[in-house]
């Protein structure tokens, strides 16, 4: 599993919660958590408190499963919260980016959204590897 959470101290203090859940067994014996991605809030810097709660958030998972659970983040996508779900194009693996400086949400998947969707299958394809191994 991912968790996702928007860059803000409430969304990260709630992470926070469901990853020490998960760390002590709270989430059921077959759960997996490959890591955590942040989705940015607004544009630029993050917020001294929100840059906090995400180390720590990072440190704990440095703790479980030998490391082998992620962090991931996403910049601010100008428009994305406008699209509805249903609205927004679908990525596949192998898709090439859009060459374009800056798709509109409607038109195209992000360039950051994309590589964290092949960052996220190369993490399921490695835990899955590991898990076979034990």
């Amino acid at each position: 599993m991912v968790l996702v959470a928007e860059e803000s101290v409430t969304a990260l203090t709630k992470a926070h919660a469901l990853v020490r859940q998960y760390a002590t067994g709270g989430a059921g014996t077959h759960a997996r958590l490959l890591g955590v991605a942040t989705v940015a809030r607004v544009p630029g810097r993050r917020p001294q408190q929100v840059r906090q709660r995400r180390d720590v958030l990072a440190g704990l998972l440095d703790q479980i499963d030998g490391g082998a659970s992620q962090m991931w983040s996403v910049p601010f996508i100008p428009g994305l919260t406008t699209v509805a779900l249903d609205e927004l194009p679908v990525w596949s693996l192998g898709e090439p980016p859009t060459t374009k400086k800056r798709p509109s949400p409607r038109e195209a998947v992000p360039a950051a959204v994309a590589e964290l969707g092949t960052e996220l299958i190369d993490a399921a394809r490695t835990q899955v590897a590991a898990w076979g191994r034990r």
